[in-house]
C-alpha cells in the first residue's frame, strides 16, 4: 500500500531547518518505503539553486537523478527549476525576480507505478490580473495596518498551485 506524505516545514530561517526537511523525507522512506510519495511545499526564502535547497534538502532539478534505482540520497525533485530565466517569479525584490517558492516531490510521486503522481505539466505560479501592480507586475501585497495597507491587497508572494492525480 502506497500512502502520499505532505510535509510543510514553511519558511526556514536556520540549517536546522533545511537539514529537517532531508530528515523528515529520509525517515517517511524509512517508515513507508522508498516509494513513499513525498510533498515538501512551500515558502523556503531561497532560490532553487541555493545551497539550502541543493545540498540540505536534497532537492535538485535532475528528474532522472531521483528516480534513479541507483540513487544513494532521497532526492527530491524540485519542480520550480523550469520557471527559472524566463522573467516570472514568486517573489519580487527591487523589482528583481526571485522564485522563493518551492514544490518538492519525491520518486514516489514520478514513477510510473506509484498510487499518486504529479502533473508536472500543470505546475504554475497563479496570477490573476487583480494580484499584480507596478511596471513588473510585482504581487499586490495586503500590507500591514501600522504601514502601508491594501485591503485589496494579497500576498507578498504568488501562489503556486499544481495537480497531483491518484491512480
Amino acid at each position: 500500500m502506497q500512502t502520499a506524505s505532505f510535509l510543510y516545514l514553511g519558511c526556514p530561517k536556520s540549517a536546522t531547518q533545511w537539514f529537517l526537511r532531508a530528515y523528515w523525507h529520509q525517515r517517511i522512506r524509512e517508515e513507508v518505503g522508498n516509494e513513499a510519495a513525498v510533498v515538501s511545499m512551500g515558502d523556503y526564502n531561497d532560490e532553487p539553486f541555493n545551497r539550502s535547497l541543493t545540498e540540505y534538502s536534497l532537492a535538485i532539478s535532475s528528474r532522472k537523478k531521483v528516480v534513479s534505482p541507483y540513487a544513494r540520497n532521497p532526492w527530491f525533485y524540485n519542480l520550480m527549476w523550469r520557471f527559472l530565466g524566463h522573467d516570472v517569479a514568486t517573489y519580487y525584490f527591487s523589482s528583481t525576480p526571485n522564485m522563493l517558492d518551492q514544490f518538492l516531490v519525491s520518486e514516489g510521486m514520478l514513477k510510473d507505478d506509484s498510487i499518486f503522481s504529479v502533473d508536472e505539466d500543470s505546475v504554475e505560479i497563479i496570477r490573476f490580473p487583480e494580484m499584480l501592480k507596478g511596471d513588473y507586475d510585482a504581487p499586490r501585497e495586503f500590507g500591514r495596518p501600522s504601514g502601508t495597507l491594501d485591503e485589496d491587497g494579497f500576498s507578498d508572494h504568488f501562489p503556486i498551485g499544481m495537480v497531483v492525480r491518484e491512480m
